[in-house]
């Protein structure tokens, strides 16, 4: 399926081109992929490491930036 051409591109030449784009990065994503599980240095976790959901240390909440969903509930939105 072909997205919708715009302005004086002819409608087959765009789909063709498409098709090559997504074919060529459907190849480069594979081999990417291939390449990263050939990879011996590194060792897949089949599950989580201990305590990795434990709080962190005191040092780091200190230092923490504030989370944007957790500020004041005021908007600061101006309309005029």
């Amino acid at each position: 399926m072909c997205l919708n051409a715009s302005g004086n591109v002819n409608r087959n030449v765009a789909c063709a081109v498409q098709e090559k784009v997504i074919a060529n990065e459907q190849i480069r994503r594979k081999e990417r992929l291939d390449s990263m599980r050939q990879n011996n240095v590194w060792k897949y976790r089949t599950v989580p490491p201990d305590a990795f959901d434990r709080p962190l240390p005191e040092h780091m909440l200190r230092n923490a930036v504030p989370n944007i969903l957790e500020k004041s509930t005021q908007s600061s939105c101006v309309v005029s």
